[in-house]
């Protein structure tokens, strides 16, 4: 059976640590809830596995199962090893390419990259990432211990020009679990920074919007301006006949 923790007993812990408060002020409930859930069951994963678990499993009754909970802590830990394994196996491939790179000829080897569609278990397009990306690590631009675990995120990472690579590092994008999203919005913001023009884009369009609206808002001041006009002569008829 499934070791549970009381509801009520996680909730008076909780209203207990309200109460007292912190230096900085208020603690935030979902703190309050980990924290609470550590104190009482002292054999729970550690307090960042906690937060993410209750920030995915607060609101069932999951995070009141001590059983259910390791299970969790346990399966993150599990996919995550897994998860580097796979990111260790594609260098392992892109390493083999460059092996392959240096034993063959130019022309065998281009024949190689072509046709590996049929020959290999990836294309042309995979294997070109793969073996830029183990380019990369051998030659020190990327640190393999903290090398993406995916393939085309590590790509996009190598791919950038060295400067912009040191302000990846510095905001801590290169590491195993960084997210394809991460990298995108990065490259997204040096490109609105690299390229002006991409601004005055932007604002043309936005310009075009604008006369687009202005031009209707005219069109309907005509349109009233036509019906006025009408209606004015409609009533003076009507004034001259009385």
């Amino acid at each position: 059976m499934s070791a549970r923790v009381s509801k009520t007993a996680l909730a008076r812990h909780m209203a207990e640590r309200s109460e007292q408060g912190s230096p900085d002020g208020d603690v935030a409930e979902a703190d309050l809830r980990v924290a609470g859930l550590r104190e009482l069951v002292p054999d729970l994963p550690d307090e960042r596995t906690m937060a993410v678990i209750n920030s995915i499993f607060g609101h069932t009754d999951l995070v009141h199962d001590r059983e259910k909970l390791n299970y969790i802590a346990s399966l993150r830990a599990s996919v995550g090893v897994e998860w580097q394994r796979a990111g260790k196996a594609f260098l392992r491939i892109g390493r083999l390419l460059l092996e392959a790179e240096r034993k063959l000829s130019k022309a065998e080897y281009d024949s190689l990259i072509e046709g590996s569609g049929r020959l290999l278990p990836f294309g042309r397009t995979v294997a070109v990432q793969l073996r830029r990306v183990a380019q990369a690590v051998d030659s020190r631009r990327l640190p393999e211990d903290r090398c993406p675990s995916a393939y085309s995120v590590a790509y996009s990472l190598v791919t950038l020009p060295d400067e912009h690579l040191r302000l990846a590092d510095e905001r801590n994008l290169i590491r195993p679990d960084v997210r394809r999203e991460e990298i995108k919005a990065f490259r997204a913001e040096l490109n609105r920074q690299s390229d002006p023009a991409a601004h005055a884009r932007v604002d043309l369009r936005v310009l075009r919007r604008e006369h687009e609206a202005l031009r209707e808002q005219r069109r309907d001041l005509l349109r009233r301006a036509l019906a006025a006009r009408q209606r004015m002569r409609e009533i003076a008829a009507l004034l001259d006949r009385s």
